[in-house]
């Protein structure tokens, strides 16, 4: 994401964001750029190849999808869609509940790995953030499922965590 600059007291805006994946990207060419933000045409888009992705194996159908409250998620045509293919059931998240959301402790984890030593020279942000990723053990992920499912009572009960 690129950074506009701002006069003090202003919100610098992000104007483009890049949808390289240092992982599988060989090719810098393939890399494009995509205006600010995501909208519900690129959730859409996403859902669609998730959908057909789910759709080759047989052990998802039935499963809920379950989102976070962006308005994004909440597009009624892609909605139908999800919940007429293969028994899904899409379910929301509380406002405001990161502890319910596994992705929030999974990304604390990789910024705290990114962050903790300096760049190197040969090293560049992408490939610090991709190692980062891969550091996270397959058992780390599961605890994160599980932390955020004790929490559910909690959370809608809005006692503390």
């Amino acid at each position: 994401m690129r950074n506009n600059w701002a006069n003090n007291g202003k919100k610098r805006s992000a104007t483009e964001i890049s949808t390289a994946d240092p992982e599988v990207d060989d090719d810098p060419a393939d890399n494009k750029s995509v205006p600010k933000g995501t909208t519900t045409a690129h959730f859409h888009k996403f859902m669609n190849e998730l959908l057909v992705i789910m759709g080759l194996d047989q052990t998802f159908k039935g499963n809920y999808i379950v989102m976070d409250n962006a308005s994004i998620h909440k597009s009624k045509p892609i909605i139908r869609k999800i919940e007429s293919k293969k028994g899904y059931k899409v379910m929301y998240l509380p406002p405001y509940s990161p502890e319910l959301n596994p992705i929030h402790q999974f990304w604390a984890i990789v910024k705290e790995k990114i962050k903790r030593n300096r760049l190197m020279n040969e090293e560049n942000l992408s490939s610090r953030i991709g190692d980062a990723c891969n550091d996270v053990l397959t058992i780390d992920l599961y605890a994160f499922c599980n932390h955020s499912r004790r929490q559910i009572i909690n959370c809608y009960n809005k006692t503390s965590f």
